[in-house]
C-alpha cells in the first residue's frame, strides 16, 4: 500500500473515513507477519465473490489512499 503505516490507516478508515456513505474493513498485515517490521505497509482483505461489490470496495479504497496521502 502507498501508505507509511498500514494500521494507521486501517483504523483511520473506520473511524475517519467514509465514502458514497461507506468505509472498508481491513487488517494491517504486521500481525501476519513473524519478522518485526514486515507488513507495515500492507493490508489483508476478503475476497467478496459478488462483482459489484468488490468493484465499490475498490472505488472506495482509491479514494480513500487519495484522501489520506494528502494529509
Amino acid at each position: 500500500m502507498p501508505v507509511d503505516d498500514s494500521e494507521k490507516f486501517c483504523q483511520w478508515l473506520l473511524e475517519d473515513f467514509s465514502y458514497n456513505g461507506a468505509t472498508l474493513m481491513m487488517a494491517p498485515a504486521a500481525g501476519f507477519y513473524y519478522t518485526l517490521g514486515q507488513g507495515n505497509r500492507e493490508v489483508r482483505l476478503a475476497y467478496v465473490l459478488n462483482k459489484d461489490d468488490i468493484n465499490q470496495a475498490m472505488d472506495c479504497l482509491e479514494e480513500a489512499l487519495k484522501v489520506y496521502n494528502k494529509n
